[in-house]
């Protein structure tokens, strides 16, 4: 077994466990919030009897709502990848066509993790009014993207941005009045 599927492997039983002490601990969905952990939805409802969502295939479902260009704005590179992919395996499933261009705010994640959010966010600005200049809708799945995002009003923005906390929270509500 090679070192990535070991750690893969080990992520997702880490997450069982957490999943299955939040369910214990009386949670009645369990949101996974970090792009990083979007594709293992499946791997972790199997731990637990309640709903389990995240934060890049809510995205994802928001995204094949829309017409047009598509374009994913990141701090990271494996969620541009990750969500690229997720949208173009979704589109296939729909048999729809569509067109993703992943723009990557660079130094923005690191800025991130060193606490410095004028950075982050400065660095995600600058990539954002890049990026819509060229699509016809923004998806930023992250949710460290939206606190820069929050600093443009809507206005001001050229195109429609899709942000990963609100949509999230509406579609954990509309998961759990579902299961009531």
């Amino acid at each position: 077994m090679s070192s990535w599927s070991t750690s893969l492997t080990q992520v997702i039983e880490r997450l069982q466990t957490l999943a299955a002490f939040a369910m214990e601990s009386g949670a009645e969905a369990i949101l996974l919030t970090c792009t990083a952990f979007g594709r293992l939805v499946d791997d972790v409802k199997g731990a637990v009897t309640c709903p389990v969502v995240s934060v890049l295939e809510i995205m994802v479902a928001e995204a094949m709502e829309l017409q047009g260009t598509i374009g994913v704005l990141g701090s990271h590179p494996g969620t541009l990848a990750t969500a690229e992919r997720m949208l173009h395996e979704q589109a296939s499933l729909d048999a729809r066509r569509i067109e993703v261009v992943t723009q990557l705010c660079p130094g923005a994640f690191d800025a991130m993790q060193r606490d410095d959010w004028a950075a982050h966010n400065r660095i995600v600005l600058e990539h954002l009014r890049t990026l819509e200049n060229s699509v016809d809708v923004i998806v930023a799945p992250q949710p460290s993207i939206e606190r820069a995002i929050q600093e443009c009003r809507q206005a001001d923005m050229k195109i429609p941005v899709v942000t990963s906390p609100r949509l999230s929270i509406l579609r954990l509500e509309e998961t759990l009045n579902s299961t009531t």
